[in-house]
This record gives C-alpha cells, structure tokens and sequence, in this order.
C-alpha cells in the first residue's frame, strides 16, 4: 500500500506528456475532476486502504474482539493508539532477539483503538470512492474504445500501436493502476511492474472529448443535507422498478430531476458520486443526459 501511495504522491517522477498522448495517472486525474468538479481534491488517490478492523457473524459486521484480533490487526491498534492517544500512555514497541513479543491491551486501549480506525475509515471513505468511480470511469472508457491507450517503454521512446479494447475487458485491472504499468507480453497477469513492463498512456483528443461529454453542469441551487441512507433507499426502490418492467428506465438527467423533487435542494454533484453511480452494473455506464 505504501508504495502505491508513493507513487502516486511523487507526481513530479511521472513520465512526461506528449502532445498526442497523456500518462494514465494524470488522465485519472483529469476525469476525477470532471466526473466530481466540486469535489476532487487531488488526494483522492492517497486515500490509504480501509482498517476494516471488523468481525462478521451470523451475516452482523461487529468490532473485532481482542481475542480474534490477528498479530498484524493488533500491530494496526498499536500503532493507532500510539500516534493519536497519548493519554493513554501506550509505550513503542520493544523488539527483542527474536522480534516484537505479543502485544496486550486492556480493554480501554482495545476499544480506544477500534474507535480511532472506524472514524478515520469514516472520514476517508467518500475520497475512496471518488478514486475507485474514477478509475472504473477510465477503464470503461478504455474498455468500450472511447479512450485509446498506448505503452511506452520506461527508458523513453516511440509509442507502441493503440491497444485493442479487449485488452481492457477484464477485472484484473487495479493492478494496472498500482504504477500505470503493463506487462505487453503478460497483460492479464497479477504483477504490478518490472524489467518487461511499459507504462501506459491514453490518447488526449480521445480524453478531452471523453471530459467535454461528462463535465457535469455546475450546481448552483441551495443545498440541503439528507442521510445517505434514505437517498440510496429511494433510489434502490427506483432501479427495482426498473428491473422489474414496471417503469422505464430514466436517462441520468431524469433521474437527478426524480430525486430533486424527492429531496428538495440535495446536492446534485453528491447524489452523482453517491447514488446515481449504485445503478445496476446492467446499465450503461456511460449515461445519457437527455432523453
């Protein structure tokens, strides 16, 4: 995770545009902005991986008891008490000849712990979800042929020929994100770089024609703020509908007029990021805007 995060972070090692051709982290970038122009940051794609430090039974979510805790959670609960609890007092950790010895907590500290990785799950989640929307945006992109990309070497040079959409009809795609590499004579493997990868770019008339079509209009109306959970309940009740042959299915357009008068002044730029991108994997991921 933490070299992904690297990567990502140290923009300026990125290979260099060209006019024809635009690297595919950048290109992620540039859709981010445009599927969420209110709320792309940038940082989406520093978001670390989720704690999730959880135990599932009888089909419940449940914080993790200490006694189930694995030695890598209870290493994740240390060091989240240490860096963000220091009245509790917790001492580093002491290494000895043959490693860390078990680590032990009370029953505050184990709580304590739980509390910190659930809130900052929490507070990354939306930024999570705007980056993996984003890249599932460039792959379907990539895979339906509206966006072309090529491989460079890593060392410089030409352009490869523009690979086929089929390379890109696979779910094995995340780990062509890790670095924005792929392997030519491997595409479909599980490897995220070495000496045989290239890295990937996309075609740049392709991108910007592709940003020009999703740039979402500016939403300026007043905003009210709903619970999540009742926007995605109605929503859900909508595509069951649809599914069923009991309505049609609405462009996104209607369905953002649907909600509007559902929930009077709700963001229209969150009900995007948050509900309309829930719709059954059945519908085309490239929305229409009108009728």
């Amino acid at each position: 995770m933490k070299e992904r995060i690297r990567f990502w972070a140290e923009q300026a090692k990125w290979p260099v545009d060209t006019t024809h051709c635009v690297f595919l982290a950048r290109s992620v970038h540039i859709v981010g902005a445009a599927l969420f122009p209110d709320e792309w940051t940038g940082n989406e794609p520093l978001t670390p991986d989720p704690y999730d430090l959880h135990w599932t039974f009888a089909g419940v979510q449940l914080p993790l008891p200490l006694g189930s805790a694995r030695p890598w959670q209870r290493q994740i609960v240390h060091g989240l008490i240490i860096q963000y609890r220091h009245d509790l007092g917790r001492p580093p950790t002491q290494w000895g000849q043959y490693g860390p010895p078990e680590l032990a907590f009370t029953s505050e500290e184990w709580d304590a712990g739980l509390e910190i990785a659930n809130r900052l799950d929490a507070e990354h989640a939306e930024a999570r979800m705007r980056f993996m929307n984003t890249k599932a945006e460039v792959t379907n992109g990539l895979r339906t042929g509206q966006l072309q990309s090529v491989l460079r070497p890593k060392a410089g040079g030409s352009f490869g020929r523009p690979l086929s959409p089929d390379l890109w009809n696979t779910e094995r795609v995340e780990e062509r994100f890790f670095w924005c590499q792929m392997n030519p004579s491997s595409p479909f493997g599980n490897a995220v770089g070495g000496d045989s990868f290239q890295y990937i770019f996309v075609g740049r008339e392709g991108l910007e024609q592709y940003v020009r079509e999703r740039h979402p209009k500016p939403d300026r109306s007043p905003k009210q703020t709903y619970p999540l959970k009742d926007l995605i309940l109605w929503a859900t009740n909508l595509f069951d509908a649809v599914e069923s042959g009991e309505r049609g299915r609405p462009t996104q357009d209607q369905f953002e007029k649907e909600i509007r008068e559902q929930f009077p002044g709700v963001s229209i730029p969150y009900v995007r990021d948050n509900v309309w991108l829930q719709r059954p994997h059945t519908w085309p991921r490239k929305a229409a805007r009108g009728a």
